[in-house]
């Protein structure tokens, strides 16, 4: 039905729609110019905070000395990473330090995480490592897992089921798969020629290429023949 068919308020109704569906169209493009792209607010996530940046760094390095001094294990690239997950996530998430991004599009705490994405590496190299026998990490990281379940544990995620998994004690650790060893180049031995008979197949080669061009007499005088 065309506009004009409607009653006058019917009219007013349908341009008071219109207007409205434009104004949130705009509103959303908007917005959209005004979030930044993810690695953009990563780069520019300590130049625009410092404060926040110097805070963070002190809080991950302080929790991470306590719980490697707690576990009287020495550090290496997983268990550091987990540790730093844990405390700049957690802290971020309390102070609010969130900021929404695109491509891809999400959530990024401390200009570092993205919080909904953390679950399924966070406990599988907690249970991996054992960290949970540091009390400080145990805290935290129970804390965190709290957190991240009430404002992600809808989604239908490996992260957010995970996370699920662990708070209500089922979580497995899947084994680790060990890689194959590549297959050893089946390599035959092979005689070496002598230098008469790499020039010989040089010859043979060169008189296969000449044939099509020159006649039958010039072949055999070329052989000696």
């Amino acid at each position: 039905m065309k506009i004009v068919d409607l009653s006058p308020d019917q009219q007013e109704a349908k341009r008071k729609y219109f207007r409205e569906a434009k104004q949130r169209s705009r509103q959303r493009q908007r917005q959209a110019m005004t979030i930044p792209m993810a690695d953009v607010w990563v780069e520019q996530f300590p130049k625009l905070h410092p404060a926040i940046q110097i805070e963070s760094d002190q809080y991950a390095n302080e929790f991470a000395k306590s719980v490697l001094s707690e576990l009287q294990i020495k550090s290496s690239y997983a268990i550091d990473a987990c540790l730093d997950q844990v405390a700049r996530t957690s802290l971020g998430l309390k102070r609010n330090w969130v900021r929404d991004v695109q491509m891809p599009a999400g959530e990024l705490v401390s200009g570092t995480y993205f919080p909904d994405a953390l679950g399924s590496s966070l406990v599988q190299n907690t249970h991996r490592y054992k960290l949970e026998r540091s009390q400080t990490f145990s805290a935290a990281y129970r804390e965190l897992l709290e957190i991240l379940d009430k404002k992600y544990g809808n989604e239908q995620t490996k992260d957010a089921h995970a996370i699920k998994a662990e708070l209500d004690g089922s979580y497995v650790l899947p084994a680790q798969i060990e890689p194959e060893p590549a297959p050893e180049p089946d390599i035959e031995a092979r005689p070496v020629k002598t230098t008469a008979e790499i020039l010989a197949d040089g010859r043979a080669n060169m008189m296969r290429e000449l044939e099509p061009y020159v006649g039958h007499d010039a072949l055999n005088y070329l052989n000696g023949l």
